[in-house]
């Protein structure tokens, strides 16, 4: 079992939140999505062992209350838990309890789906639990539904900068001195470029691994035998490491320096969250990873996601780092934006994409340019040239495309058509600009396919109109760089293609656009042709309607 979805409103900086799971989801949003407030909630939900209780501070200020019974105003929280395969509710004995809940779904699946109410009355908060089953709001047996919610402990592994909320402290064997020293450890070797680790701390930090790994994980175990992935499941997850049969076995053999400090540390963090949940009986934890890039060297951060990932259990992280992006499926990217009345996650959906289509983006997009995962709109083009332009002339003119949230990628060896769905499913906005020539027509015509009746195909490409970039400069004000690339004077009566031939072969086309950059610095934003302002204005009034 899973969370597979969640609907936040109206709790602390969350005024309202639509999201969707995998077993790993990679969760990324811009600043103030509610990143803390949806790591605290969880806490607040599923770490605690007593009953949820809110405070005057955990209402948003948005979201006044009304009436105490309605819970459509103050604070709003469902979450829906769903089979990880068919017939799983009916081999646990612990799920069956919840039978007269469990909903089969269109996918012939079995779904659960809980609910939590509040609202202040005057300083005291009241609050309703329960059951969501068809469309009525059973709230009559709040100890069934807490039953419920110890089967879903929740780990939250944080910044180590960051304060956690009180909670029990970790028990464990080797006592309270023991926890401690792990714990210094791993903060030491987080903040030391170094990594130092001595034989005996090494030693010392794996057995402590493999305790943990009993205490934590011993009954879920790993399939002992290796699944092979097949064509489309190599190119979705670009970084990946082999299966581990037996992770305990696997840290044990652990030799190199690099794992033994990423072991390290993992310990620590696990210890640092004074978590008192005991993971051997038949419970479904959830794991919390608050931004790991934060304290990490890149190198240590592949390492880190890679046994993090391998852990048999539900995995959610929030993220800023494209490393940590290339580690997930893409199916495991949720990109959280806002829809007009909150915000909602949206990830792309492999079966709408050719195992070549998401080979393609995995290259073009996940590993030669991961950051546009992080964007606000794609400004697609159709090569290096383009890009050098296109960043420099909007730069002179005092336009900021990589603080607005573009990004500019190249679509001729990737094609547009997986570039667009992609855009459109992780709802960003997209911009095309293509040649004049025939190939730039075709473009348009699959731009116009792709759109249908969404909108007007003229709000989403440019066909420039001319055979293509150096000739559309060259007829419109830097003939004159042209000329002097090709080593041809103003007085020689050389043809146009011609003039462009030569100024190519000497400089290359590339080298052309940072000469035609170098005459535009020097002779002001005048010289800049309309057609590329215009652009500029358009990508950046898109990016600012998806901020």
């Amino acid at each position: 079992m899973f969370l597979k979805k969640i609907f936040v409103k109206g709790f602390k900086g969350i005024n309202e939140l639509n999201a969707d799971f995998s077993l790993s989801s990679a969760l990324i949003g811009e600043n103030g999505w509610g990143k803390s407030s949806f790591l605290r909630l969880f806490r607040k939900v599923f770490s605690s062992s007593g009953k949820i209780a809110f405070s005057r501070e955990d209402f948003n200020s948005a979201c006044s209350c009304a009436d105490p019974k309605d819970g459509t105003r103050g604070i709003q929280i469902e979450f829906q838990f769903c089979e990880q395969f068919f017939g799983e509710v009916a081999k646990s004995a612990a799920l069956q309890k919840f039978n007269k809940y469990w909903q089969r779904g269109t996918d012939d699946l079995l779904y659960i789906h809980l609910r939590i109410t509040s609202c202040l009355d005057g300083d005291k908060a009241v609050s309703d639990c329960g059951f969501v089953s068809g469309g009525a709001y059973d709230t009559g047996d709040s100890d069934l539904f807490y039953s419920f919610v110890h089967l879903v402990p929740v780990l939250v592994i944080k910044d180590n900068r960051m304060s956690e909320l009180p909670s029990a402290e970790v028990q464990t064997k080797a006592g309270e001195k023991w926890r401690k020293d792990l714990i210094r450890l791993s903060e030491r070797l987080l903040v030391e470029d170094e990594g130092r680790l001595s034989k005996k701390e090494a030693d010392e930090a794996l057995s402590a691994i493999d305790y943990i790994m009993t205490s934590f994980f011993g009954e879920l175990k790993l399939s002992r035998r290796y699944k092979y992935r097949s064509y489309r499941d190599i190119a979705s997850k670009p970084v990946s490491l082999g299966d581990f049969s037996s992770l305990r076995k696997y840290v044990n053999d652990a030799s190199s320096k690099s794992w033994r400090i990423v072991l390290t540390i993992i310990a620590g963090m696990v210890l640092k969250t004074k978590s008192h949940i005991n993971f051997s009986h038949e419970v479904y934890p959830i794991l919390l990873i608050e931004d790991p890039e934060s304290r990490l060297y890149p190198n240590f951060l592949i390492l880190f996601m890679s046994i993090i990932l391998k852990l048999p259990t539900q995995k959610i992280l929030t993220t800023n780092s494209s490393d940590v992006l290339t580690c997930m499926n893409l199916s495991e990217i949720k990109r959280i934006s806002h829809d007009g009345r909150g915000l909602k996650s949206s990830s792309i959906n492999e079966i709408n994409f050719s195992s070549d289509e998401i080979r393609r983006l995995s290259y073009h997009v996940r590993m030669t340019r991961p950051s546009s995962f992080f964007a606000r709109v794609w400004l697609l083009v159709e090569g290096e040239t383009e890009i050098w332009l296109i960043l420099k002339l909007s730069e002179i003119l005092g336009f900021s495309l990589i603080g607005e949230g573009i990004r500019l990628i190249d679509f001729a060896q990737c094609g547009i058509t997986p570039l667009v769905k992609a855009a459109d499913q992780l709802r960003l906005g997209w911009f095309v600009l293509a040649d004049g020539d025939e190939a730039g027509r075709h473009y348009q015509s699959k731009v116009i396919d792709l759109i249908g009746d969404r909108g007007r195909a003229d709000e989403h490409i440019t066909v420039l109109p001319s055979l293509d970039i150096e000739h559309f400069l060259y007829e419109n004000g830097f003939e004159q760089v042209f000329r002097r690339e090709s080593g041809i004077g103003t007085s020689q009566n050389y043809s146009e293609n011609k003039i462009i031939e030569l100024a190519i072969h000497h400089k290359s086309k590339p080298g052309l656009a940072l000469s035609v950059v170098e005459f535009a610095e020097r002779n002001g934003g005048k010289t800049i042709p309309e057609l590329f302002q215009n652009i500029f204005y358009r990508l950046v009034s898109m990016a600012k309607t998806r901020g």
